[in-house]
């Protein structure tokens, strides 16, 4: 048989310096090298639970040595050497400092959660945003089976006391995509401490280039970075009076990225009265702010969480490194842009430009039929 032996008082920390040797119940014995062997009692379905097992009539034994009997070893063994006695005095005090205090481990004995009273033990996890990595509050955790619920703490911490060491849990949060999480072994499956959530995005339309974006597009709040006048939310709204709009989807880690937004930038320095880039962060914006002063844009960048809610109206997934243009409310290109110039932002203005080649490499990105494809 094999299992995990942890602290009771904290499931997360193993005991690590024991071994489990099988014997009779209700006994006790001694080893060959005076070690106790304390049994553990489990009737047979809680120890089903704890350790997995389908059937069992023995108790579970602890084979451990006591502080005291490993300090008396070390004593023995000073005591014995031809150290100066000063030296020895000084060592067995230390000795008897480290040793007289209660044992950490103690004898292990039956959980009283386990033979009918509480349960067994708890989930203990943190929930985080998929797109930012910030911890989310207020999110609803419930055991499947036993209908046991929790919600997550201001740091996203949560603590579910659960029936048995395998089974499901929900999560769920206003704006998010609700998750269904395996464990066992009372820790996740995937052996990680953090689950993620994505934000629901099953009622953003999915554009093509010719549609006409709707309003929700427009009132959804973002959060900003770098903004000119200090503001740390806007929305899309605010920009509706220029003729063209370039989101450009970026991150610090995406050089081309960062080349398309100087590119574009220097553009907006041009004309300024016709063309609003708004760069819109994919992920944590942590270092984004200073990326955006070293490389000196006059753009600001959208950022938190609803960056998820602007890139699932484009796009099939999480785009990083995509360029959309949105000409007096109308998604009209998804081009490469160092297509863009001067001329060609003014003849989409003035309507001499009506479309431009899609970049190849957002094919496979965009949603649904793409026209002007680039080879």
């Amino acid at each position: 048989i094999s299992g995990v032996l942890k602290n009771r008082q904290d499931s997360r920390l193993p005991l690590n310096l024991l071994s489990v040797v099988p014997h009779l119940p209700d006994s006790q014995d001694k080893g060959n090298d005076g070690e106790v062997m304390h049994a553990v009692s489990f009737d047979s379905n809680a120890f089903k639970r704890l350790c997995g097992f389908q059937k069992t009539k023995d108790a579970l034994y602890v084979k451990r040595k006591t502080r005291a009997q490993r300090g008396l070893k070390y004593v023995k063994q000073i005591a014995a050497s031809k150290w100066p006695i000063a030296l020895k005095s000084y060592i067995l005090l230390m000795i008897f400092c480290v040793f007289s205090f209660p044992d950490s481990f103690g004898m292990v004995a039956q959980d009283s959660r386990l033979d009918g009273g509480m349960t067994g033990m708890a989930l203990e996890l943190v929930v985080k945003s998929h797109t930012t990595h910030a911890p989310l509050e207020a999110v609803m955790i419930r055991d499947v089976e036993s209908g046991r619920t929790v919600f997550s703490d201001s740091d996203g911490q949560f603590n579910l006391d659960l029936p048995k060491s395998d089974g499901e849990i929900i999560l769920k949060l206003e704006g998010y995509r609700p998750d269904t999480v395996d464990y066992s072994g009372y820790s996740l499956n995937t052996g990680r401490s953090v689950i993620f959530l994505k934000k629901d995005i099953s009622e953003i339309p999915k554009l093509v280039i010719g549609d006409t974006v709707p309003p929700s597009f427009w009132t959804t709040l973002h959060a900003v970075v770098e903004h000119s006048g200090g503001r740390g939310i806007v929305s899309m709204e605010e920009f509706k009076t220029y003729p063209i709009i370039a989101l450009d989807f970026w991150s610090v880690y995406c050089g081309p990225c960062v080349r398309s937004i100087d590119y574009i930038d220097s553009l907006q320095k041009l004309i300024s009265t016709n063309l609003m880039l708004c760069p819109v962060y994919v992920g944590n914006a942590s270092q984004s702010s200073k990326m955006i002063r070293d490389r000196g844009w006059d753009s600001f960048s959208i950022t938190g969480e609803n960056t998820n809610l602007l890139n699932a109206y484009f796009f099939n997934k999480e785009q990083l490194g995509g360029l959309v243009l949105i000409r007096d409310g109308v998604f009209v290109a998804a081009p490469d842009y160092r297509s863009l110039t001067v001329e060609t932002i003014e003849g989409l203005v003035s309507g001499k430009i009506s479309e431009l080649p899609t970049k190849k490499t957002y094919l496979g990105s965009l949603h649904g039929d793409r026209k002007g494809v680039a080879e």
